[in-house]
């Protein structure tokens, strides 16, 4: 994975999960807003790598983006793909 790591400095969120009894309650979402709300106040970007398209579609929600310039979905030797996501700070007043 460090190979399809991008240059740019920024932030790697390496893991984020939710016991799946806690799941749908909004709990991954108030995880991000968190993160990324010291994120935003240093002016730093975030990448990480979502397992599957629904944490891909959770991590759209909070600004994600498919990784620019660069192959979106990595497709697993053993099945399966994992997709490089790319969050961009808001503009600073």
């Amino acid at each position: 994975m460090h190979h399809h790591t991008p240059a740019t400095e920024h932030d790697y969120l390496g893991f984020l999960a939710v016991a799946p009894e806690h799941q749908a309650r909004g709990i991954g979402s108030r995880l991000l807003r968190e993160h990324h709300h010291r994120l935003d106040h240093q002016a730093r970007p975030a990448y990480l790598v979502a397992s599957n398209q629904h944490s891909a579609r959770l991590y759209a929600r909070h600004g994600y983006r498919p990784l620019p310039g660069a192959r979106y979905e990595l497709r697993l030797l053993a099945g399966g793909s994992m997709y490089r996501m790319w969050r961009t700070p808001p503009p600073t007043d």
